[in-house]
Formats: C-alpha cells, sequence, structure tokens
C-alpha cells in the first residue's frame, strides 16, 4: 500500500482533523465504519480509551424539543408578566421560592433574544443561558433595562406539564 492509498481514521471528535487520502468511496465506507462503531460501542478518544457511549441521535433530539419548550414558556411568562402582572406571572411560571416579591414591577415590553445551552442533568432539569429585551414602566427592580443576561434553569416534575424557573444572575 503506498501513501497514496492510506486512509487515516478513528472513533473520535478530531476524525474531521484527520488527513484522509484515498478513494471518496473509501473513505465513505471508513466513515460509515466509525458511525457504527461509535453507535454502538461508545466513542473512542485519540489515546484509545473508550470515553463512555456516543450521544445519540434521540438524546439530541430530546434536547431540542425541552431547549424549545422550555424557551416557549419564558415567552409565554413574560407576556403574561406584560398582561397581568408579575405577581400573576410567578404564581404560574417560576419556582415557588421566586414568587413572592416586594415591588411589584410593570413589564411594558419584554422578549427573548437568544440562549444557549448551560448544564443538561435531564429533560427535566436543565439550565440555559438567556438573554432577554426587557422595559418598564416605572421601577426596574433588579433587571436592566434593555439586555439582561439570566441563567435560567427549567424543572418539573412528572406530574407537572410545564417548567417552572428559576432566574439567576450567575451559575
Amino acid at each position: 500500500m503506498n501513501d497514496r492509498e492510506h486512509v487515516w481514521w478513528a472513533a473520535s471528535d478530531d476524525i474531521a482533523q484527520r488527513p484522509h487520502t484515498g478513494s471518496r468511496t473509501s473513505r465513505l465506507a471508513c466513515a460509515a465504519a466509525v458511525v457504527i462503531l461509535a453507535s454502538g460501542a461508545g466513542s473512542l478518544s485519540s489515546c484509545g480509551h473508550a470515553s463512555g457511549p456516543a450521544p445519540s441521535l434521540s438524546t439530541s433530539t430530546d434536547k431540542a424539543h425541552a431547549y424549545s419548550a422550555a424557551i416557549s414558556e419564558v415567552r409565554d411568562y413574560l407576556a403574561l408578566w406584560q398582561a397581568r402582572g408579575e405577581s400573576v406571572a410567578s404564581q404560574q411560571f417560576l419556582v415557588p421560592a421566586e414568587r413572592e416579591g416586594g415591588v411589584s414591577l410593570i413589564l411594558r415590553s419584554g422578549k427573548v433574544i437568544s440562549y444557549k445551552p448551560y448544564r443538561w442533568v435531564s429533560s427535566s432539569r436543565f439550565t440555559l443561558f438567556v438573554t432577554v429585551d426587557l422595559h418598564f414602566t416605572g421601577s426596574q427592580g433588579a433587571w436592566e433595562v434593555g439586555r439582561n443576561d439570566r441563567f435560567v434553569t427549567f424543572s418539573r416534575t412528572a406530574s407537572q406539564g410545564r417548567y417552572l424557573m428559576y432566574f439567576a444572575t450567575s451559575p
């Protein structure tokens, strides 16, 4: 076998950085073998040690669905806060410890700008780093007018249909 026919492959995260020489067919066959090996036996690190099971498509899909549902909850919370007040929105969307507040803030407008995953425990408990744009009538309390970044932990029990949220400025 000459250098031109040699194909490097490994079941690891850095496979895209490995040189691939040889025919397109052999590269595709190797890539398919890597996918089959990684999905059945876990992934291998570049040192050849098992690093646990490879993430499954269903896990990625589960996370995407959970994140989408969670961000919908944030949007619904902001809409209810604006329409019916902070107290009503808090009772419906926040964890019990976050429901009691001093001054009731009047939200004039609020929207989700972006989010990114921060910590995943399960589809029933995870944290997103969420950026919202908020504008108030009167006092804004601990919020800024405009852009606000918060770590939002979403949790629910088997009997709950919706997530309850906990907003924090740090993880």
